[in-house]
């Protein structure tokens, strides 16, 4: 509702009713998108990805699991997911999903636990942020013409 006046908890927020996918979570959202129209429309994508029916973010394959999620998330364009890191009873792991947002590369990596027999999403929370240098002016010369 942005009581804290921080745009970033606010989308923390949405992303995390978004994931749950409930019907209480949308009916928050629905009360935040007419209190906080300065994300109106990330309220809105969260509503259209919660009626989508979108599948499961549990499965019995932890990679399947991990790039659900970061469809999910959809943080600027998506670039893969790293090969998930384990515990050592293989019972909890870490997915890194990697994406590039204007000049932002950003990683988000998502907690999953092994619940009778599926991996199971527990939290997702941004890990990095890298601002890029800017691509060189195509009508420059290059350094081999100087």
């Amino acid at each position: 509702m942005n009581e804290y006046d921080d745009l970033w908890v606010d989308v923390g927020a949405i992303r995390t009713l978004k994931l749950i996918a409930s019907q209480k979570s949308k009916q928050v959202l629905k009360e935040v998108g007419e209190k906080n129209k300065d994300r109106a429309d990330s309220v809105e994508d969260a509503i259209k990805y919660m009626e989508s029916a979108p599948a499961s973010l549990a499965d019995e394959d932890l990679v399947i699991a991990g790039k659900r999620v970061a469809q999910a998330i959809k943080v600027g364009k998506w670039q893969g997911t790293k090969p998930p890191q384990f515990n050592e009873k293989k019972a909890k792991a870490l997915v890194a999903c990697e994406f590039i947002a204007g000049r932002d590369l950003l990683i988000h990596t998502a907690t999953f636990h092994k619940v009778d027999g599926k991996w199971r999403l527990r939290g997702v929370r941004e890990t990095m942020q890298a601002l890029l240098a800017r691509e060189p002016a195509t009508d420059a010369q290059s350094d081999e013409r100087k």
